[in-house]
């Protein structure tokens, strides 16, 4: 999966089971509590005063996901 896919389906992800599905289709472990983490900080990413703060979904992809 290319990265503007992989970015595409994170910022679609709702729960912590579909952040675990593409974790294992990028090919990474990932345990449930690293999932959560995960989806959290996809959801933070959603709102406007984070864009501002500069976390945005790219980011977080390199940092979790290492894309």
């Amino acid at each position: 999966m290319d990265k503007s896919a992989a970015l595409a389906r994170m910022a679609e992800v709702s729960t912590v089971d579909e952040v675990l599905a593409l974790a294992e289709q990028l090919g990474l472990t990932m345990n449930y509590e690293q999932a959560d983490y995960a989806l959290g900080r996809i959801n933070q990413t959603k709102n406007d005063a984070a864009e501002l703060s500069g976390d945005t979904l790219e980011k977080v992809a390199t940092e979790l996901f290492n894309l």
